[in-house]
């Protein structure tokens, strides 16, 4: 398998808040990071770039590695938003085309997927499965959606959207903060019209691991300059002077260099590499330099120099995990289509 992914900000939808037609409101909070794990659990969300490898595997393999990064990947993350009951301005594509995905003849599959910048609204994503998407539109974890049915398991699409001029337009005048949120809301409405999606999301306690500061925290604040609202974010892989991440993984490991980010994106970042998710306990605020490198598994007989990511943040950030339980959203499809042709 190929992936190529682009975008979006975390978002974590409060319990008893459902999908219907008025569509979702928003409010910013700190930003969190994304990750690409796996087919797809990446979106948990920051306008990104990244583009992964992997050969053909049966679904036992590919469930296994939705869970943590083996894959070449490289990314740039952005804000991070949460519901609230303040209504808001709802957006919608006026362009909506979506086909079914297809395998190559060697069993390789290619999965592309992004927006042009955080105030671009076109939406492009090529092999997409159900669950992947509503992962990207909610920002939950991959596993984190739930009811999925199995005739749609399977099912990938080509899914391409464009608004119209004046949301465009709109979009190009908001902040950062409130393009992505409307940008959101926009896909929110592409699997509630034409997915016909009936959901609701629930705050259950569940395991995760728990970050906190060690003896002596390896951490360096950040001078690096923030992107001023409205600025498109284009992406230099060579500079590290405005807030971004950088990571590189192969199947022995991963390489991240960041900037101007936060913890919480920290966490979010190493939540792909273990059995749950990280919640940020640190009490360490305001932004951050720091770089980090990690084997990609438990495994240490690689012969490679990547710590597992425990003995990583311990070593080179001087922070520790600790296993707990924290409040988790998870997002339970009542009703879901295959969607409705062009």
């Amino acid at each position: 398998m190929r992936f190529s992914f682009q975008h979006p900000e975390h978002i974590s939808p409060v319990e008893g808040i459902r999908g219907d037609s008025s569509g979702p409101s928003w409010k910013p909070i700190e930003p969190l990071g994304l990750q690409c794990a796996g087919y797809l659990a990446l979106l948990r969300r920051a306008d990104a770039s990244a583009s992964c490898m992997l050969p053909s595997r049966n679904d036992q393999e590919e469930e296994a590695l939705m869970s943590r990064v083996i894959l070449p990947i490289f990314l740039i993350l952005s804000s991070a938003y949460v519901y609230s009951q303040q209504p808001i301005t709802t957006f919608r594509y006026e362009v909506v085309s979506i086909h079914e995905g297809q395998v190559a003849r060697d069993g390789s599959l290619t999965v592309n997927g992004g927006v042009e910048g955080v105030h671009n609204g076109r939406l492009e994503l090529t092999n997409w499965g159900l669950q992947g998407f509503l992962s990207r539109a909610f920002h939950l974890q991959y596993d984190h959606i739930e009811g999925v049915p199995d005739s749609l398991r399977h099912a990938i699409y080509v899914i391409h959207a464009q608004p119209g001029e004046e949301t465009n337009a709109a979009l190009k005048s908001m902040t950062d903060d409130e393009a992505a949120k409307a940008k959101l809301a926009m896909m929110q409405e592409i699997l509630r019209d034409r997915f016909h999606l009936r959901y609701h999301v629930e705050t259950r306690e569940a395991p995760s691991f728990l970050l906190v500061t060690g003896k002596q925290p390896k951490l360096r604040r950040s001078t690096a300059k923030p992107l001023v609202d409205g600025d498109e974010r284009r992406y230099n892989p060579d500079d590290l002077t405005q807030p971004a991440i950088r990571e590189t993984c192969s199947a022995h490991g991963c390489a991240l260099a960041a900037r101007g980010q936060t913890i919480e994106r920290l966490a979010e970042m190493i939540g792909g590499q273990l059995p749950g998710p990280v919640v940020d306990r640190t009490n360490l605020s305001g932004l951050w330099d720091f770089e980090l490198q990690w084997s990609s598994s438990y495994d240490t007989s690689t012969g490679q120099d990547y710590l597992p990511v425990e003995a990583a943040l311990a070593e080179q950030l001087g922070l520790k995990l600790e296993r707990g339980k924290s409040p988790q959203e998870f997002l339970v499809v009542e009703h879901v289509e295959a969607p409705t042709p062009n």
